[in-house]
């Protein structure tokens, strides 16, 4: 009779019980072994527990092949001891029942074990199930279970007390169901040999379940329209179908805007890619992704435990979209840039300069702030990759971030961002077009990848809801970042730079509107620009209207040399200011500062061409103009080096006469070396007064080079001490001045500042001629928008 121990009445030590049909068992004691024998039907596991339940219990699980030490201390499945101290065996097959033998000590070093009296009683329970241990030490819950007490003892033995109360896993269990998102819930019943579950989803998407911890390793699956597919998943890609089907009765109804799909499939499978469930305490995650002809990335996922049995749950949502701090905040490369150039001598951004090693960023603050913005943004491009899962998911985030940062920190425009990290204007040129220029890149990636990935109809022409991802709008935003790159081509941006700049903005609206259509989240990397915007108004970009008190025209009409009625107290050589015209609300361009008096500024302006806005101030009568505050911070510190080799080309001596007019007079300890390449004779007719004033400096200089034809070899009232000559100047001669310096030897310095400003090709011959020279420092200008 199979549940009831009966009193023995032959003495003997080999003692044996009938817990179930389905399970017999001997035991024995010898010494300090005890010597268990298990005799199971094929095809199920057998365990026997020390212990009154499965709260505190010391298991051991015989399946045809193997026995394993473990424990438990709830309900849930029992975990395998780290420290197996039993040995075991097989003893064959017979009449459709395996026997497996297992020796343990009474007591084991294990902490885990239960220690055993022999000749006292000891409770334990028994349990029997279907299935067998898989190579995860898994098996299926028990199918029958009960507890009892027994005897172990090397003596013979009367007779044994024993209570046992076999008890069967219930038949079914009506589970209750789970809400994992607004667009998935699911629902299941439950037996002892299989489940069936339904999943309740919004027509149009995709849900998905994974028998698992995460999906590095997860039995799924995965359904959508009338397909449910068995399948696995090993990393955070879509998952791949199984060779092996193990899902039966497949049911899919429509209505109301909702799919149900109804599926079963056994607790265990057979199928090594298929997990073995235990009903009492599963690891799942889920997902939920829109659906085109083929599942796109899931927008909703987490994961948690559920007891199928009693229905309960525990669920975590993993929150995905926009509202992360890392997705808010994510890869802002162009930080990288600006911090890390913080740090970089200017020998490493083509200023060969040999211990200068002078910051870009010279204000504490700007120190500060750019070595947490480089450790800011090295962490969130970390998360930003490990959270996107997929390389090119990471860049849209890429692309989102250098979009708003564009925004906040405009090239041709006051920012109070660069203004406040005192960025030099060479540098906030650089950075603007590398901005711009990794910015239809890393959009051109992020798109390419997704295409790559899922077929082209099926992402491209869809349009969701609010909140979304548009295809198509990413498309039009990347069309209208590649306009904005080649309007900015220099033929177009330099001949006609009104028609750029109207078109620029145009398609910078086009590309933000269209991009925030994408994906609407991307309004969140544009808060930092709409505060940076805000606090340009409250700072307030230009002073009051300035008077012009002198307008001079060059004779040839190319140039003009203003004079405004515009008081500054905060400048420093070379130096420049934002100038607007009256009734012009777009169009503002950095001049230099040619020479600072107590109440007014003089600057120094090219004729650009027809349609510029320069050629318009040279030829207008405008009698206010809007200046901005000085701005500039070179990022050479020309106050640290007593040789100066000044070198322009053109109109590009202007910040070269601002620094000459801020230093040389007070820095008597200081030379000057001034090489002016010039080809118009107007030009230098223009800024005679000013090259007669600082030709009166003895710590100054002056070398002009005529490059013209014609008149222009015959300039008038030239300056003295002044050294001409009609032909280019040898960069190589002009910066060996650093050997005929103006003062003694003991005031020299090791090292020369070198400053040019001029073209292109000027400024290229003064950095090949540097190149070899590590005594010399070059800062370079070219204020070219």
């Amino acid at each position: 009779m199979h549940g009831t121990l009966l009193l023995l009445s032959v003495l003997r030590t080999t003692l044996s019980l009938t817990w179930t049909p389905d399970f017999d068992m001997q035991w024995s004691l010898s010494g300090d072994t005890m010597t268990f024998t298990f005799s199971c039907t094929t095809g199920m596991w057998c365990a026997l527990g020390f212990g009154q339940g499965m709260s505190n219990a010391d298991i051991i699980v015989c399946d045809s092949a193997q026995c394993m030490d473990g424990s438990s201390t709830s309900q849930a499945l029992p975990p395998k001891d780290a420290q197996q101290d039993i040995t075991f065996g097989s003893l064959g097959t017979t009449g459709g029942k395996y026997t497996m033998q297992w020796q343990r000590k009474l007591q084991t070093p294990d902490a885990t074990d239960a220690i055993v009296t022999a000749g006292a009683v000891t409770n334990v329970i028994y349990a029997v199930g279907s299935g067998g241990i898989d190579a995860n030490n898994n098996y299926v819950m028990h199918t029958t279970r009960g507890n009892g007490a027994i005897i172990v003892s090397s003596a013979a033995v009367t007779n044994i007390p024993t209570t046992v109360a076999p008890t069967t896993a219930p038949a079914s269990a009506n589970g209750t169901e789970i809400v994992f998102s607004p667009d998935f819930t699911m629902q299941w019943t439950y037996s002892a040999q299989e489940i069936t579950v339904t999943f309740v989803c919004t027509t149009g998407r995709w849900c998905s379940v994974g028998f698992g911890s995460s999906m590095s390793n997860a039995d799924t699956v995965l359904c959508y329209g009338s397909v449910c597919q068995d399948g696995h998943v090993s990393g955070y890609n879509a998952p791949s179908v199984d060779a092996q089907q193990d899902l039966s009765n497949i049911g899919v109804t429509t209505a109301g805007g909702v799919f149900k799909s109804t599926w079963t499939r056994k607790l265990s499978t057979g199928d090594a890619a298929d997990a073995v469930l235990t009903g009492n305490g599963d690891k799942i995650i889920w997902g939920v992704g829109k659906m085109t002809t083929v599942p796109q990335e899931h927008y909703a996922q987490g994961s948690g435990d559920v007891n199928f049995i009693s229905g309960a749950a525990s669920m975590q949502e993993d929150v995905h979209g926009g509202v992360l701090l890392w997705k808010v905040l994510a890869p802002l490369p162009i930080i990288i840039l600006l911090g890390a150039t913080a740090f970089v001598r200017p020998k490493l951004l083509g200023n060969p300069a040999s211990g200068a090693g002078k910051m870009l960023f010279k204000s504490p603050v700007g120190v500060v702030v750019s070595l947490g913005l480089v450790t800011l943004s090295l962490l969130l491009l970390f998360f930003a990759f490990y959270k996107s899962k997929v390389w090119f998911h990471a860049f849209g985030y890429v692309a989102a971030a250098l979009m708003g940062i564009i925004l906040m920190l405009p090239a041709g425009n006051y920012s109070v961002v660069w203004l406040a990290m005192k960025v030099p204007h060479e540098r906030v040129i650089m950075y603007h077009r590398w901005m711009g220029m990794m910015l239809p890149v890393a959009m051109g990636i992020h798109g390419v990848g997704y295409l790559i990935k899922y077929d082209w109809d099926s992402v491209m022409f869809e349009f969701d809801n609010f909140g979304e991802v548009s295809p198509l709008a990413g498309v039009l935003s990347l069309g209208s970042c590649m306009m904005l790159v080649i309007l900015a081509n220099p033929i177009i941006r330099r001949k006609v730079y009104g028609v750029f700049l109207v078109m620029h903005w145009v398609f910078i609206a086009l590309t933000v509107v269209f991009a925030c259509l994408h994906s609407i989240s991307i309004l969140l990397y544009l808060i930092p620009a709409v505060l940076a915007l805000l606090a340009r108004a409250i700072v307030g970009e230009y002073r009051d209207w300035a008077r012009v008190v002198s307008r001079q025209v060059a004779i040839d009409g190319s140039h003009v040399k203003l004079r405004l009625a515009a008081p500054v107290t905060n400048y420093n050589p070379g130096d420049y200011v934002f100038l607007r015209e009256k009734g012009d609300a777009m169009q503002s361009h950095p001049f230099s500062i040619v020479q600072v008096a107590p109440d007014a500024i003089t600057l120094c302006i090219k004729n650009m061409g027809p349609g510029t806005s320069t050629e318009a101030i040279v030829n207008s009568y405008a009698s206010y103009y809007r200046v901005s505050e000085p701005m500039g911070n070179p990022s050479l510190d020309l106050h640290a080096y007593d040789n100066i080799i000044l070198i322009g080309g053109g109109v590009g001596i202007t910040p070269l006469l601002g620094t000459l007019y801020g230093m040389a007079p007070i820095h008597t300890d200081k030379s000057f070396h001034l090489t002016w390449s010039v080809r118009e004779n107007a030009l230098v007719d223009l800024l005679t007064p000013e090259l007669q004033e600082l030709s009166q400096c003895k710590n100054v200089r002056l070398n002009i080079h005529f490059t013209g034809n014609g008149e222009a070899r015959s300039p008038r009232n030239l300056p003295m001490p002044c050294r001409v000559e009609y032909t280019r100047p040898n960069m190589a001669s002009v910066l060996s001045a650093q050997k005929d310096s103006l003062l003694p030897s003991n005031h020299m310095t090791e090292h020369t500042a070198v400053f040019v400003c001029g073209p292109p090709p000027l400024v290229a011959s003064v950095k090949e001629a540097a190149a070899s020279n590590p005594l010399l420092a070059v800062h370079v200008e070219t204020f070219e928008l």
